[in-house]
C-alpha cells in the first residue's frame, strides 16, 4: 500500500519544500550516475552479441523511460490541477495585497510540489535500478 506523501510546506518555512526538492534531486542524480556507470561497463562487456539477459536490460532501459515520462506527466497534471482548483476556490479578498507574502509562499510551494511530483517516477526508477545493478553479478 502506498503512503501519500505529505507536503514539506507546513506554513512556517516555505523553503523546506525547495530543500526537499533539492535533496531528492541530489539523491536521484547520484543514483543515475551509478546506473549509467554500471550499464556502460555492462554494454562494453557485451560487445556485438548481447545475451538474452543483456537484451532484456537494453529493452528495459527504453520502456522504463517511457513509463516514467507518462507517470511524471500525470503526476504533474494532477498536482497542478489540485493547486489551480485550490487557488480558484480561495475567496478573492484573501489575495488583496494584505498577506501577499503568504500567498507568494503558497505559489512557490505549489511550484516546488509540482516539480517534486514530476521528478518522483524518475527518482524511484534510478534508485531501484542502482540497487538492482549493485546486486547483479557481472559475467
Amino acid at each position: 500500500m502506498r503512503r501519500k506523501q505529505k507536503s514539506a510546506f507546513n506554513g512556517t518555512n516555505p523553503m523546506m519544500v525547495w530543500w526537499n526538492l533539492a535533496a531528492r534531486s541530489a539523491e536521484m542524480l547520484t543514483a543515475s550516475a551509478e546506473v549509467v556507470a554500471r550499464r556502460s561497463v555492462q554494454m562494453s562487456r557485451m560487445g556485438h552479441s548481447p545475451s538474452a539477459r543483456d537484451r532484456s536490460e537494453l529493452v528495459g532501459m527504453v520502456t522504463e523511460k517511457v513509463a516514467a515520462t507518462q507517470q511524471s506527466a500525470t503526476a504533474m497534471f494532477f498536482t497542478a490541477s489540485s493547486t489551480a482548483a485550490h487557488a480558484w476556490l480561495t475567496p478573492w479578498w484573501l489575495y488583496n495585497g494584505r498577506g501577499s507574502r503568504k500567498s507568494a509562499a503558497a505559489v512557490t510551494d505549489s511550484a516546488a510540489e509540482i516539480l517534486t511530483a514530476g521528478m518522483q517516477p524518475y527518482r524511484q526508477r534510478a534508485i531501484s535500478n542502482a540497487k538492482r545493478l549493485r546486486k547483479r553479478k557481472t559475467t
